[in-house]
Formats: structure tokens, sequence, C-alpha cells
């Protein structure tokens, strides 16, 4: 983990690592669960939505804090809304680097 200081006083920060993430090229939609940080004891996930935008117009994300018990089914009904809202177009799953319990329970 990089510190860096502010005003003398040492400020911890670390990248966010995307661990999961679907995409809908057509409509610009994205959802992104990014990996529980070193120092979290709980493991909460930070998902990310980006709604398309129009060409030329920016999406502002809406970001959340997700606890692991309810990241699966989060993610499933977030995508099964992204998935029903594109109609003919799917919801695709770019990334998926999750194990064991997480990776049974997101959609594929």
């Amino acid at each position: 983990m990089a510190e860096s200081s502010s005003k003398g006083g040492a400020v911890a920060s670390a990248a966010l690592v995307p661990i999961y993430e679907v995409k809908n090229t057509v409509t610009g939609d994205q959802f992104i669960i990014y990996a529980p940080a070193d120092h979290d004891d709980e493991g909460m996930f930070i998902a990310a939505h980006v709604t398309g935008a129009p060409v030329g117009s920016v999406a502002a994300p809406r970001i959340l804090v997700v606890h692991p018990d309810d990241i699966g089914e989060y993610a499933t009904d977030t995508v099964r809304l992204m998935r029903a809202a594109s109609t003919g177009f799917a919801a695709i799953v770019w990334t998926n680097n999750t194990a064991g319990e997480l990776l049974a329970q997101l959609p594929q």
C-alpha cells in the first residue's frame, strides 16, 4: 500500500482492483465490482454503476459499498436489469477474476 503525506500526516491510499465487470458496448452501461481492500476486516466490496450517456456527455458513476453476504444477489439483480433494459443487446461479462463461492454466485 502506498502512503502519501498530507499536511504532515500520513494518508494511506490503495488502488481499486476490478474483479468482475459487465459491459454493454451498445448502450455504454457498465457494472464493476472491486476487490475488498486489504485493510478491510469485513471484506466489503465496492460496486460501481455507470449508465450509458449520449455521445459528448459524461455519466457520473454510482458507487456503493456492499457487504460480502449480499454481493452475489446484488450483482445478479444488477446484471438482470442491465440485460432486460437493452432488449436485443446482451450485457456481457468482460472480466471475472473471482473464485470459490463468489464465482458460483455471479452471473456469467
